[in-house]
């Protein structure tokens, strides 16, 4: 399954519905940091994401963001999700 410009990951088809999704253990988000590890992108928790962590709120970040400490100009999806860049 292609996430973005020379970035793949493996597919499975869902048992509930059919769609073609991510195999990995928690979804399109754990997919998108492992690439950008293996791009060697430095990256950081976002602020909601972080606080939530630490349990200084109780609000769950819905949708996967990530602070980039350095260039990084590419999208990342699986087509439904997409990957926000904070710089």
């Amino acid at each position: 399954m292609r996430l973005g410009y020379g970035v793949y990951a493996r597919a499975m088809r869902s048992r509930i519905s059919g769609h073609v999704m991510v195999a990995s253990s928690n979804g399109f988000h754990s997919a998108a940091l492992q690439a950008l590890d293996r791009l060697g992108v430095p990256w950081e928790q976002s602020g909601s994401t972080k606080a939530y962590n630490e349990g200084r709120s109780t609000q769950i970040p819905v949708n996967p963001t990530v602070k980039v400490k350095a260039r990084f100009n590419r999208r990342l999806s699986d087509g439904r999700t997409e990957l926000r860049v904070e710089r």
